[in-house]
């Protein structure tokens, strides 16, 4: 925040950006479009990026959620916390939420009971 005000900065749930239903992607990204000030770009393309659909070479590269394993979840989480912790005192130091951190459900329930340094 010594460089760039908090207006620019921008907090969106991972969750939305990789969930299964496509509204809730587009969604995100559209968030994102705006706040970089990028058009929604082309409607309805054709193997949008986080599909779970073949591509060319016939692999798919993003599991759906009911065949990914939970052991990678885990570690992914283990592997975020300190910086989930370290996001979570950066906003409430700017006082960019509440110190409960409401606004940010998916930042809440990553920190909130969790030993924080």
């Amino acid at each position: 925040m010594a460089y760039f005000p908090a207006s620019q900065m921008l907090l969106l749930d991972p969750a939305e950006l990789l969930a299964p239903e496509r509204s809730r992607r587009d969604a995100a990204m559209g968030r994102l479009a705006r706040h970089i000030g990028l058009s929604r770009g082309a409607e309805g393309r054709d193997g949008a990026a986080g599909e779970s659909a073949a591509h060319e070479n016939s692999r798919h590269y993003i599991l759906p959620p009911q065949e990914q394993p939970a052991e990678v979840g885990r570690q992914l989480s283990a592997w975020l916390a300190p910086h989930n912790c370290a996001l979570a005192a950066l906003v409430r130091r700017h006082r960019l939420a509440s110190d409960d951190l409401r606004e940010l459900p998916w930042l809440q329930k990553e920190v909130v009971g969790k030993e924080c340094a």
